[in-house]
């Protein structure tokens, strides 16, 4: 589906592109992809800098007036209340930000007839079925956090915008707060670091992510992205435990490891919000509909290392 548009009818080709939540992780990935193709391109986030959007997720009307005057071709929705235990008491600032705040910014996509490209998360399972989840299994989060998310995209997935929206998981990138920047700060402790072997799902480098996703909306019309529009799922191949995906990461440390690795279960671990025990996602839609597909896992995870490890210091 991907082949030999670039520089024709593309969303990219309409205007610049608008990216929510430019400061974390994911949204710093496609600013950075977007900028290497030459895609017109500005943030957008609550901290308002040169050139970027001030916005305020937790302000609706606000947000979709906001968007609509600033009339982008494309909006790239990656930000997100990720706070996963945290959102069991902040049930509204949660809902907010990743339930009011996507429908918002889909009325606003409809009103200007920008194509919304919105990210959720393999949370809105349950984790029961023991079985990579396919984007026709019915939803049934476990957590506030999963059930915000959840309500997000079915908000644009009912509106009347152009849209795509991608489920992906375990995210992680070089320079961002995440799970391997974690565990290589714990790892060079001397206490023994205790990860949760009864959780399984699917790794995902936030740059491959970005890189694949703005690669399709460069050389794919945009007819036939509005023709394809609707729900998929988009993360690393293959799957692990987080204890799996721990002793990866520690076996590809430099400095090496101090601290040992020792795996738990999920309740002597003691989280405040419940998890999927299994929220591996199939992701065989995307690549035979869109032609896009992420690598494995622990290849994913090989190429992000050395620019984790450049930035890891030693305290000894």
């Amino acid at each position: 589906m991907t082949a030999g548009a670039e520089g024709g009818d593309t969303w990219f080709s309409r205007g610049h592109v608008l990216v929510i939540g430019a400061g974390g992780q994911l949204g710093g990935e496609f600013r950075r992809a977007l900028s290497a193709r030459g895609v017109p391109n500005r943030g957008a986030g609550r901290a308002a800098q040169a050139g970027s959007l001030a916005i305020d997720l937790r302000a609706p009307d606000e947000l979709e007036q906001r968007v609509v005057a600033d009339r982008p071709a494309v909006v790239i929705n990656t930000a997100a209340y990720t706070a996963v235990d945290r959102a069991q008491v902040e049930v509204d600032e949660a809902m907010a930000v990743n339930a009011r705040a996507p429908a918002a910014l889909a009325a606003a996509c409809a009103r200007c007839n920008a194509l919304l490209v919105h990210f959720s998360s393999d949370y809105v399972f349950d984790g029961a079925a023991g079985r990579a989840y396919t984007e026709q299994d019915p939803v049934n989060p476990r957590s506030v956090y999963g059930l915000s998310k959840a309500r997000g995209e079915a908000a644009v997935c009912a509106s009347a915008a152009p849209h795509l929206v991608f489920r992906t998981s375990w995210m992680y990138t070089p320079g961002g707060h995440n799970f391997v920047a974690t565990m290589l700060r714990l790892f060079q402790g001397e206490a023994p670091v205790r990860v949760v072997d009864d959780q399984v799902g699917c790794p995902t480098w936030a740059r491959l992510l970005a890189q694949s996703v703005s690669g399709l909306l460069a050389t794919t019309q945009a007819a036939r992205i509005d023709a394809a529009r609707g729900l998929y799922h988009l993360c690393g191949s293959g799957h692990t435990s987080w204890y799996g995906f721990a002793r990866a990461i520690r076996e590809r440390a430099v400095p090496p490891a101090r601290a040992a690795l020792e795996p738990t279960d999920t309740q002597r671990f003691g989280a405040p919000a419940p998890r999927p025990a299994y929220s591996v996602l199939d992701c065989g839609r995307a690549q035979r509909e869109l032609g896009v597909a992420l690598p494995h896992w622990l290849d994913q995870l090989q190429a992000a290392m050395p620019e984790f490890n450049a930035g890891c210091v030693d305290e000894r």
